[in-house]
C-alpha cells in the first residue's frame, strides 16, 4: 500500500508537536502514525493531503519550530486503520535535531495552581507548553523514561491527561500532580516541612530575615529579603563579593516597576518563555544590592515553586546562584550542606534530580534588541543552521577559551552551542566542562573528528585539546582568539543578513580584555579585514606596557600608572606620580623600579585595559573585585543624550594612538572635571574611533565582537553614529553573546 512519509526537523521534541500532528490527522480522518526518531519526527499518512501540511505548519505549539519538511511516497506492507503515536526510536544521525530548552511556567499552569484541582498549590505543575526539559534530560529521544521523571509513576488522572489528545498535557513528559507528586521538603535548622508547608515555612523564614537555598530548575540559588541588609551582607561575605551586584526576583511586572524602569521591550523579555535575568535601569539606589551601578538585574518567577513562594512574600528577594563566582551551579542538598550550611538558615529541596545543571540567562535590551550576556536556561542549548557553510561530515568541536566557557559542535551547517559553563581556572568547572563534553557526545551519538582550541598555551582548553587529540587520535587545530570572535560575529551576521556570504571581506572590530595574538603578545583592540577563510590584522590600538604581572588585572591603579607614564607628558606624569606615591607609599617606589627594569611586564593592545586605566585615573575604581567592574562603573556614570565632545586621538598607519586621549583625561582629572563628563567623553571617543577607522578602510560592512561590546552605552553610541552612514552596514551580536561564550562557536565556523 502506498503511504506518504513526512520527515519534520527542528524543535519538535518536548513541545507538544506529536500531539499536534495527531490532532490534525484525526481531524482529517487520516490513517498512519507519528513517531519521534530522536533528531526528527517521522509521520506516515495513508493519502496525499495538502491540507495536512498546511495545518501542520499553522497553529504550531507555542515552542515548536520547524526547520525542514521532506515528503516521499513509499510502499508500506502494514495497513493502518487509525492514526497512532508510536513509541519513539533512535536514529544513528541525531545531529540536526534540536535539544528542548527549559521553559518558564505558562499562564494556563499558573491558573491551574490557583484553582481547586489536583494541581492547586502544586509546585511542579507543567504541560507540553512549559516546564523543565534540558535540565532533566538523560538521553534522546525526549521521552519520560529518558528523563529524571522516569522514577515518578503517573497517577490515574495524570495518565488520562497524558493519553488524551484533547488535553494540553497529552504526552507532557514532566507531568505530575499532588496525587503522584514530586516530594518537596524544607529543611530549617530545627524542623523539616513537606510540600505546601515547605513553601509557607520557607517564605516565613525569608520574611524574618533568614537566608535560604532554593532549588530551581537548573540548580540552587541563595535568597533573602531585600529588606534585611545584614542577610545581604552575610551572603556578600560568604561569597567574597564585596561589591558585585546581585539580581533580585520580583513577584510581577508591577513590582519590577517599583525598583526599575521597564520599557515595553524589556517587559516582553521579562515575561518571555526564556525568563532571563534582565538588566534594567534603577529607580532606587539600592547600594547594598548593586553598589554604584545604574542598573539592577531583575527576574520574574519562572517555575511553580517560585510563583507559590511569592504568594507569601510582599517584597523582592535577593536571587543569586549558591555557587562561588564562575564555578558550576550547585544541584544537590548535600553540596549545600557541605559548602553553605553555616550561611543557610534553611534549604528548599525537591526529589527530582537535576541531570544537567544550568544557570539563569542574563540579557539586556540595547536599542530594542535583546543582547545576550550569559547564554543559559531558556536560550541554550542553542541550535543554529548557518547558511552557505560547506557541507562536511566531520564533527568539529570548539573547546572555547578560558573564561565564560561554552562548547560548540558542528557538523555540516548545523552548530550546537552548550549552555554557559563557567571559568576553567576553577577545578570544579573543569569537571563540569568534561561532563558537558561527554553529555553532548552521548546525546548526539557523536565521536568528534576535529578539536579546535584557543592558541593561548596557558589556557586549560589548550591543554584539553592537546590531551584529547593524542588520547583519541583526533585532529587538533588552534585558532587565534580574536579571529574566533570575528568568525562568531560573522556567523551571527549571516543569520541576520542572508546577503552576507562566507567569502565576502568585511571589517571586524574586536575589542576585549585579553587574547593571545599571532605575535605571542596580548591583543584586545583589533581591526581585522577578512572572511570565514582568512583574516588580516589591518589595525590595532597602540601597544601598552603593563607591569605588575597578573595582579595588575585586578589592581588596576597599576595599569593607570603605567599608561600615564607611557602616554602622558613628563610634567603631567610627574604631578600624577606624586599623588600615587602619596596614596600608595609602600608600593610605588618599588613599582617604579619594576618598570625601569621591566620586571613582570607584558605588552597589550587591549581596550578592556584602557577602560580599567581610565576608571582608576579618575578615581572611580582602583581594584576590580569582580569581572568588568571598572567598565560597569564607568557606564553607570555615562550621560545619555548629552554630548560633551570627544577626547583627541590619532590614527597613524592604522594604529590608534592614545597618548593624546590619556593626557587629556588626566588633565580633566586635575581640573576636577566631573567624572560623569569624563566617562561620557571617553565612551563617545571610542565610538568615534570605530567610525573613523571604518571610514579610513572604506569598509562597507562592519562587524563588532568582544567583551567590550557588552557595554550598552558604547553600543548605543556606535549604532547612533553608524546609522547616519548610508554606505556602511553594521552588525552586533543578536544570537550569541559578544563575550568569550561565543568563542567556541567561532572556532568551528570556517570554510573547511
Amino acid at each position: 500500500m502506498l503511504y506518504h512519509k513526512i520527515i519534520v526537523k527542528g524543535l519538535v521534541q518536548g513541545v507538544g508537536f506529536r500531539p499536534h500532528v495527531y490532532r490534525i490527522a484525526k481531524k482529517l480522518n487520516l490513517f498512519g502514525y507519528v513517531k519521534n526518531k530522536g533528531n526528527f519526527v517521522e509521520i506516515l499518512i495513508n493519502k496525499k493531503c495538502q491540507g495536512f501540511l498546511t495545518q501542520l505548519k499553522k497553529n504550531l505549539p507555542q515552542q515548536a519550530i520547524i526547520t525542514t519538511i521532506q515528503t516521499t511516497t513509499i510502499e508500506f506492507k502494514k495497513s493502518y486503520e487509525d492514526f497512532y503515536i508510536l513509541k519513539s526510536t533512535k536514529t544513528n544521525n541525531l545531529f540536526d535535531g534540536i535539544l528542548p530548552q527549559d521553559l518558564k511556567i505558562c499562564k494556563e499552569c499558573i491558573e491551574d495552581i490557583k484553582m481547586h484541582s489536583r494541581f492547586k498549590h502544586y509546585a511542579f505543575t507543567t504541560c507540553t507548553n512549559c516546564g523543565p526539559r534540558y535540565s532533566i534530560l538523560k538521553a534522546l529521544p525526549y521521552d519520560r523514561e529518558n528523563t529524571t521523571m522516569a522514577n515518578f509513576n503517573l497517577c490515574s488522572a495524570c495518565k488520562r491527561d497524558f493519553l488524551n489528545p484533547k488535553n494540553r498535557r497529552f504526552h507532557a513528559q514532566p507531568l505530575s500532580c499532588k496525587d503522584c507528586h514530586i516530594p518537596l521538603t524544607f529543611f530549617s535548622k530545627n524542623q523539616i516541612f513537606s510540600n505546601e508547608d515547605a513553601i509557607t515555612q520557607c517564605a516565613l523564614l525569608i520574611q524574618q530575615g533568614g537566608i535560604v537555598a532554593i532549588k530551581g530548575t537548573g540548580g540552587f540559588a541563595l535568597a533573602c529579603s531585600i529588606k534585611h541588609q545584614k542577610s545581604i551582607q552575610k551572603i556578600r561575605d560568604f561569597k567574597q563579593r564585596p561589591f558585585k551586584p546581585f539580581a533580585i526576583m520580583v513577584k510581577d511586572i508591577a513590582m519590577a516597576r517599583q525598583y526599575a524602569f521597564v520599557s515595553k521591550q524589556e517587559e516582553k523579555v521579562l515575561l518571555s518563555k526564556e525568563s532571563p535575568i534582565v538588566l534594567l535601569k534603577k529607580r532606587k539606589k539600592m547600594q547594598d544590592i548593586a553598589p554604584n551601578l545604574n542598573k539592577i538585574g531583575i527576574i520574574l518567577p519562572y517555575s511553580g515553586l517560585h510563583f507559590l513562594l511569592f504568594e507569601y512574600l510582599d517584597t523582592p528577594i535577593i536571587f543569586t546562584s549558591a555557587n562561588q563566582s564562575s564555578e558550576p551551579i550547585i544541584t544537590t542538598r548535600l553540596r549545600i550542606e557541605e559548602d553553605l550550611y553555616p550561611l543557610c538558615d534553611g534549604i528548599l529541596d525537591y526529589d527530582r534530580e537535576i541531570a544537567n545543571p544550568i544557570d539563569d540567562s542574563l540579557v539586556q535590551v540595547t536599542n530594542s534588541q535583546v543582547q545576550i550576556l550569559r547564554i543559559a536556561r531558556g536560550y541554550a542549548p542553542l541550535h543554529l543552521k548557518i547558511p552557505h557553510l560547506k557541507k562536511n561530515n566531520k564533527t568539529q568541536v570548539g573547546l572555547g577559551a578560558e573564561q565564560k566557557i561554552t562548547l560548540a559542535y558542528r557538523k555540516n551547517q548545523n552548530i550546537i552551542l552548550s549552555p554557559y559553563i563557567g571559568d576553567l581556572s576553577h577545578p570544579n568547572t573543569l569537571v563540569f566542562y568534561e561532563k558537558t563534553y561527554q553529555l553532548f557526545n552521548m546525546l548526539y551519538a557523536i565521536h568528534p573528528d576535529v578539536l579546535i582550541s584557543d592558541k593561548h598555551k596557558n589556557y586549560h582548553s589548550y591543554d584539553i585539546g592537546a590531551k584529547k587529540s593524542k588520547e583519541y587520535t583526533m585532529i587538533w587545530e588552534k585558532k587565534q582568539h580574536h579571529y574566533a570572535h570575528f568568525c562568531a560575529i560573522f556567523a551571527d551576521a549571516m543569520l541576520q543578513d542572508s546577503t552576507l556570504m562566507p567569502k565576502e571581506k568585511v571589517l571586524g572590530i574586536l575589542w576585549d580584555g585579553t587574547g593571545m595574538g599571532d605575535d605571542d603578545k596580548i591583543w584586545g583592540g583589533e581591526f581585522f579585514i577578512g572572511n570565514l577563510k582568512s583574516y588580516r590584522r589591518v589595525g590595532h590600538f597602540e601597544e601598552m606596557g603593563i607591569y605588575g604581572g597578573e595582579k595588575s588585572i585586578k589592581e588596576i591603579y597599576k595599569i593607570a600608572y603605567c599608561l600615564a607614564k607611557q602616554f602622558c607628558k613628563k610634567t603631567t606624569f610627574a604631578k600624577l606620580q606624586k599623588q600615587y606615591h602619596k596614596s600608595y607609599p609602600s608600593i610605588f617606589p618599588l613599582f617604579d623600579t619594576m618598570i625601569e627594569k621591566k620586571i613582570q611586564s607584558f605588552t597589550c593592545t587591549s581596550v578592556g585595559r584602557i577602560f580599567d586605566a581610565v576608571a582608576a585615573l579618575i578615581g572611580v575604581c582602583n581594584k576590580n573585585t569582580y569581572d568588568s567592574q571598572a567598565p560597569m562603573l564607568l557606564e553607570a556614570l555615562y550621560q545619555k543624550n548629552v554630548h560633551y565632545g570627544i577626547y583627541p586621538f590619532k590614527i597613524q598607519k592604522k594604529i590608534i594612538k592614545i597618548h593624546p586621549l590619556i593626557e587629556a583625561i588626566v588633565q580633566d582629572m586635575f581640573n576636577q572635571i566631573p567624572k560623569k563628563v569624563i566617562a561620557t567623553k571617553f565612551i563617545h571617543t571610542l565610538a568615534y574611533i570605530a567610525l573613523e577607522f571604518s571610514k579610513k578602510t572604506k569598509a562597507k560592512k562592519v562587524l563588532f565582537s568582544g567583551g567590550v561590546f557588552m557595554n550598552q552605552a558604547l553600543c548605543e553610541k556606535i549604532q547612533e553614529l553608524f546609522q547616519k552612514e548610508k554606505d556602511i552596514k553594521f552588525y552586533f551580536h543578536v544570537f550569541l553573546p559578544s563575550n568569550d561564550s561565543a568563542i567556541a562557536l567561532g572556532q568551528v565556523v570556517n570554510l573547511s
